[in-house]
Order: structure tokens, then sequence, then C-alpha cells
């Protein structure tokens, strides 16, 4: 799994992108063919504390990302939105 950060209005995200798994049963679709899955953690900037936790919001797609970089944008437009919907004093769209 990797990360890269990226601060948006005052929160932090790191996008996390990992190979596509399989389901909770422990097989793969094989429709849905290689690829990646995507998460974002998301935590306050302002914090001041290094340690304090982040939130993860899986990135929900029928498919895998084909590419690397599609999964990191997603991850962060996802993270972009729940920090909209959280700002607008909304439950997020995954909760």
């Amino acid at each position: 799994m990797t990360g890269m950060l990226r601060s948006y209005r005052g929160y932090e995200m790191e996008a996390l992108v990992y190979p596509r798994e399989a389901d909770k049963h422990g097989s793969k679709n094989m429709r849905d063919g290689p690829g990646y899955d995507a998460a974002v953690r998301i935590r306050r900037a302002d914090d001041g504390d290094p340690g304090s936790k982040f939130t993860v919001f899986k990135v929900t797609a029928v498919v895998g990302y084909e590419g690397h970089g599609d999964a990191q944008r997603a991850a962060f437009t996802h993270g972009e939105s729940v920090i909209d919907h959280l700002l607008a004093g909304k439950s997020p769209p995954d909760i």
C-alpha cells in the first residue's frame, strides 16, 4: 500500500492505493480483473499532534482502477467530497 499526503480546507488527506483484493468470501470476480482499490485517510491539519488519529474512508468502486495514478486521484477526489460534507455539517458519504 502506498500513501501520498495532500492538504485540503484545513484537513490532511493521505491516498491509500493497494492491489485489488478478493471479496469477503475469498473469491475474486474475474470480470473485475486486476487493478487497484483505493481509500483515503483524513484528519484535521491544525490538530498540532502528529500522533492524532486519521479516519479512513474507502472509495467505492465496482471495478478496480486500472492504474495506480487513477486510484490515487479517485482517493483524493473522494477525500475532498468527505471533507466538503463535514464542513457543511452533513455526514460523510461513507457513513
